[in-house]
């Protein structure tokens, strides 16, 4: 069931679910603590999950890649590796330091278990390792 608590870590550390829950508590955080810095990084964690989705869902329409495990045609790319990809870049690069290092592993985690699960391939991770960053980045672009 989507949102619970699943078998691997990284199964849930690429829920969206469990990434949009996060975001609006650190939105909460932020306003109830007086925190902007906080307030600003949940809103581009929101942009960064809602175009991650988008994209992933229309890439998956596009390709009608057959998943290992046969279950459906929706394998190409991983949305759970997507997601945490694009969160842990938007962490990154607001954060930096260990919470980089702690996000990106957890997205790593996330990309490892869909394999592990026969849900995904090799490239349907790495495609939404790589969309997830690029869209991470291009959310946290700095502008003149």
């Amino acid at each position: 069931m989507p949102g619970m608590l699943a078998e691997e870590p990284g199964e849930t550390t690429g829920d969206a679910y469990f990434l949009f829950g996060g975001t609006a508590a650190l939105a909460a955080e932020g306003l109830l603590f007086h925190h902007p810095y906080s307030v600003e990084t949940a809103k581009k964690l929101g942009i960064a999950l809602t175009a991650s989705s988008a994209a992933v869902t229309l890439l998956k329409l596009a390709t009608h890649r057959e998943r290992p495990d046969g279950s459906n045609a929706l394998s190409f790319p991983s949305g759970h590796t997507t997601v945490a990809f694009a969160a842990a870049t938007v962490l990154q690069r607001q954060y930096g330091g260990i919470v980089g290092w702690l996000s990106y592993g957890a997205a790593a985690a996330a990309g490892e278990a869909r394999i592990a699960d026969n849900h995904h391939y090799l490239s349907d991770v790495v495609a939404g390792a790589l969309l997830g960053h690029f869209i991470g980045r291009w959310v946290t672009r700095k502008t003149p």
